[in-house]
């Protein structure tokens, strides 16, 4: 195909479509209905009309899609003009444009063909999340900043480190959290629980000193030459063979704990299912406002949220609930409120993007055998040798030997003060009691203390959010107390104010 006469550097994004999908299909509503395809061909880029299920055969192994997008004139439009041979791309007074360029790979794991989709400028917007693989780009860099420390051991010790790292945290508070190092890091210098946090995107150095610096997550993302659209073909077959690579395993195996559900019949179950939390069960269920997901290329921030159906001018809603979406889903039957688009506002009031309510909800669910996570609009399989691991692991862990009376229902705050009470030369109770330091969110030290020094802290039987929460709690406060002499004084003086025996005194 026609290389331009120089090549240019350009900041690469490759997504992975999934099975089945086609370069037609990939595009959202607002982008089809202005997208212009091609067929491209050595020295020619064809007009193509034809419907979405045209296979790749038919289509030929490399499709381009134009777009008209609200950017700047970058290197990029160049690329696109002189490799597709459109002279007249770009040029219009007052207009850029985005383009998505598709090559048709074969998969080194079943052979069957998929498509790469190469994205520039605005165009990475206009590809429905639902079409692409959600982990290619991240088993990429993984796979790449793995193998950089073989690649040259003195100049690279990388091997496992990583700058840039975000994941989400499904319980016991839903949220996303992105951190960047000054150096590469490794995975265990990241305050991240490897147990139930889930790894979205990472960044970090390669051997590679034409490339240098590698980011994935649904997409990958480089710095790299190109000078014809061959180079992008080229490139879609290496990273689909990087794709399906297993070199991530030494250092980020623990990745794998949870696996993409694909099949069909069990997604539309596990729709029903959601929904069916989300109007009865929230409790299972909680929503994550999608700041990081805006690519809006500058620092605007979700302000106001819109729900299908009210005016942008009428729209004030700063705060996005599980409640909000349970009565909105009220209105609907079945599941097709989660695919109804939220509107997200800046303190302007302008529009910054859109997005469906599945992919604004975390959740865990109960699948028969299987425990199953949502986050980013898809469904998560928990491994079960995973969770076989981990209840291996919590029966080894010592009972306690405190003579605490059996429950008998009702709420803990109630068996705790009962505790306390009828059996005060062992037990005070400080349920409810905060400590509080300069800076940092009041935190409740324990329920119970034992005089012999023990903290207890009492949850009820219930989900595994509730577990978790109680895990993180009793770190929290065995850090504080142990560290900050405060924390500690202000401890001392709630067991003070409240024991039954005024004698009462902790090892």
């Amino acid at each position: 195909m026609t290389p331009i006469q120089d090549s240019l550097r350009l900041d690469l994004n490759a997504f992975l479509l999934r099975n089945a999908v086609t370069p037609m299909q990939s595009l959202t509503d607002t982008a089809q209905a202005t997208a212009m395809f091609y067929s491209v061909a050595p020295g020619d880029a064809a007009a193509l009309f034809v419907p979405d299920a045209q296979t790749p055969d038919t289509l030929g192994p490399v499709v381009a899609a134009i777009l008209a997008r609200p950017t700047g004139p970058p290197n990029w439009q160049l690329f696109i003009r002189e490799a597709l041979v459109l002279p007249a791309f770009g040029l219009s007074a007052g207009q850029s444009l985005g383009a998505a360029v598709f090559c048709a790979v074969s998969d080194p794991e079943d052979q069957t063909m998929r498509w790469v989709v190469w994205t520039f400028g605005s165009a990475a917007r206009s590809i429905r999340r639902r079409a692409i693989d959600p982990r290619f780009g991240l088993i990429i860099a993984l796979n790449r900043i793995s193998e950089s420390e073989a690649e040259d051991p003195v100049e690279y010790r990388t091997r496992g480190r990583v700058r840039q790292l975000q994941f989400r945290t499904p319980s016991p508070y839903a949220q996303h959290t992105e951190v960047r190092a000054a150096n590469d890091v490794p995975v265990e210098g990241y305050r991240m629980d490897r147990m139930v946090d889930i790894v979205s995107a990472v960044g970090g150095r390669v051997s590679d000193t034409t490339i240098g610096h590698v980011f994935g997550s649904r997409s990958f993302k480089y710095r790299g030459e190109v000078a014809c659209i061959d180079d992008l073909v080229s490139s879609s077959e290496v990273l689909m063979t990087d794709f399906r690579g297993r070199g991530y395993q030494r250092d980020f195996s623990f990745i794998d704990r949870y696996g993409l559900v694909e099949d069909e019949d069990r997604i539309f179950r596990l729709r029903q299912l959601l929904s069916e939390q989300v109007r009865t069960n929230i409790d299972s269920v909680d929503v994550l406002l999608p700041d990081e997901r805006t690519d809006s290329g500058d620092e605007s921030t979700v302000h106001f949220i819109a729900f299908p159906g009210e005016k942008k001018a009428n729209q004030g809603q700063t705060v996005l609930t599980v409640d909000m979406i349970a009565q909105f889903a009220a209105h609907s039957s079945d599941d097709a409120f989660l695919d109804q688009k939220l509107r997200f506002y800046d303190s302007q009031r302008n529009k910054i993007n859109e997005f469906p309510i599945l992919e604004c909800l975390v959740a865990e669910l109960i699948d028969g055998d299987d425990r199953i996570v949502l986050f980013d609009g898809d469904f998560y399989r928990v491994d079960a040798d995973f969770l076989a691991s981990v209840n291996t692991e919590l029966k080894g862990l010592p009972l306690t030997s405190l003579d605490l009376p059996f429950y008998e229902g009702g709420v803990e705050a109630t068996w705790n003060r009962d505790v306390a009470d009828a059996l005060p030369d062992k037990f005070v109770c400080l349920d409810g009691q905060l400590v509080r330091l300069a800076g940092q969110t009041p935190f409740e030290a324990c329920d119970l203390v034992s005089t012999t020094g023990a903290l207890i802290h009492a949850k009820r039987k219930g989900r595994s959010s509730t577990l978790t929460y109680v895990f993180t709690q009793a770190e929290q406060s065995c850090q504080l107390l142990s560290e900050v002499p405060n924390a500690r004084q202000q401890f001392d003086d709630h067991i003070s104010a409240a024991a039954k025996e005024p004698d009462t005194l902790l090892p």
